[in-house]
């Protein structure tokens, strides 16, 4: 704990207060720090049949891939984009959500 106890003496010119009736409660220590304290992290080494795992390259940034991940939620089935392409159905498939595509 990161505190400094601080000891009153009795000063008859010192007004009483409510700590004066407050009494010392004792402190186990070692509970405190077996309940809070951290434990190390175990840090496991990489076996020699393990295969490192593949990083993933990001081909597009959060923003990007956000914005996308927006209109395509927004878009028809892909069979409903066909047929709508096919058929140049503008109910299904409007302009702005073909250029879109």
């Amino acid at each position: 704990l990161h505190w400094e106890r601080l000891i009153l003496t009795e000063d008859p010119a010192r007004k009483k207060n409510v700590w004066d009736a407050v009494k010392e409660t004792p402190i186990d220590f070692p509970e405190v720090e077996r309940l809070f304290a951290t434990k190390p992290a175990v840090v496991k080494k990489p076996s020699a049949t393990e295969k490192p795992k593949a990083q993933i390259t990001m081909v597009l940034d959060a923003k990007r891939s956000n914005a996308i991940g927006i209109m395509m939620a927004k878009l028809p089935a892909v069979s409903e984009i066909k047929s709508a392409i096919m058929e140049a159905d503008e109910d299904t498939l409007t302009y702005d959500q073909l250029f879109a595509i």
